[in-house]
């Protein structure tokens, strides 16, 4: 499980927010350490990322 926390305004319509947020596309694109982004279905992804903490990297699926 991801928890995220934070806020950000976006001047943008809900919408097209929401839209881009489950657009596999734009999240590969804003989101660099993503290798592969691919929507399984309308509620499951999966992903495969490449991330570096304090030269500790690794390759992780789910």
């Amino acid at each position: 499980m991801v928890e995220i926390e934070g806020e950000h305004r976006f001047e943008a319509a809900k919408d097209a927010l929401w839209q881009a947020l489950f657009d596999p596309a734009t999240l590969r694109a804003a989101l660099p350490a993503f290798e592969s982004l691919e929507r399984i279905d309308e509620d499951t992804y999966e992903l495969v990322a490449f991330v570096e903490v304090r030269g500790f990297w690794g390759r992780f699926r789910g």
